[in-house]
């Protein structure tokens, strides 16, 4: 179990912003205005041109400029819950998860029924480690509209950090029946394979998600992660230099690769790892440092 720790830094939540912004509009009280905005940079007028304009810029990553326009949205339209939802978004991948939360909060008073509101405020729990709130969050958007397959992905790797698996796995496995074309859903239940210790199921479900989207650099580092964990470091490697290649900016891309580089013994290169993943931000797990330490007798 030592070993299955050092293994798992901490990935779980990587997918869920994507998540986040796939979510299908329905008949149920919600209208999704994600994607329907014209060219970013347009004129935008009234507050929809400031909505749809704002989107824009959020799914191209220029969060200041969404932010912007979101704030002028908001302004012009106090009483639209979208809008709120957009912001909240758009908060959220900027790391400003308190203010995501007072956004979606709104959202949901302004309009009870809007579930992705509830599922996003579920994000953003699970990034400040609140588990219990994402579950609860999660299973009002379920109430709401069951036949999306992005909340039963949340709610059951929710689930599994809660180290309740047996729930984690159905959920998972309701949202790849729900929509097989998924990557992510492949994902999510490949993490809650990892967490019970079902390697090659999970290597199973990351192969099915990196066929579904050839770029998830995330899938390879957890593949690696199940590789790593059944001592078979050379696949673990190849897996932790595509992500590389794919995302050099992802921190437990290193960390992985620098623990399957500890034990194949090439310690200079597993601290170059330890380095460039602390560099982007990550945070190596303790243990592994010291065994570090000890094993190739020198401090970094």
């Amino acid at each position: 179990m030592k070993a299955h720790r050092l293994w798992l830094p901490g990935l779980v939540f990587f997918f869920v912003l994507g998540c986040a912004t796939g979510y299908q509009a329905t008949d149920k009280g919600e209208t999704s205005v994600a994607g329907s905005g014209g060219p970013g940079g347009g004129a935008a007028t009234g507050s929809s041109g400031y909505h749809k304009r704002g989107v824009s810029f959020r799914e191209k990553g220029e969060y200041e400029r969404a932010l912007a326009d979101l704030d002028k949205a908001v302004e012009l339209s106090p009483k639209q819950a979208e809008v709120y939802q957009d912001r909240g978004l758009t908060y959220n991948f900027m790391g400003r998860h308190d203010q995501a939360i007072a956004d979606y909060t709104k959202a949901i008073e302004l309009n009870p029924r809007l579930a992705r509101a509830y599922m996003n405020r579920g994000i953003s729990y699970s990034t400040k480690g609140d588990y219990d709130l994402t579950v609860e969050n999660l299973d009002k958007a379920i109430e709401l509209d069951p036949t999306q397959a992005q909340p039963f992905t949340i709610r059951g790797v929710a689930y599994s950090v809660l180290g309740k698996h047996d729930l984690a796995l159905a959920d998972c496995s309701k949202a790849v029946e729900l929509n097989p074309a998924s990557a992510q859903a492949y994902y999510g239940r490949g993490t809650v394979y990892n967490a019970k210790g079902d390697f090659d199921l999970a290597i199973l479900d990351f192969s099915k998600a990196i066929e579904l989207n050839p770029g998830f650099a995330e899938a390879y580092v957890n593949r690696a992660t199940a590789y790593g964990l059944k001592g078979d470091h050379d696949h673990a490697l190849a897996d932790c230099d595509r992500a590389v290649e794919l995302n050099p900016n992802l921190p437990d891309a290193y960390y992985t690769r620098a623990l399957s580089r500890f034990f194949k013994k090439d310690y200079a290169k597993a601290w170059a790892d330890v380095k460039q993943c602390r560099q982007l931000g990550g945070t190596p797990n303790p243990e592994f440092i010291q065994m570090l330490r000890q094993t190739s007798g020198r401090e970094e």
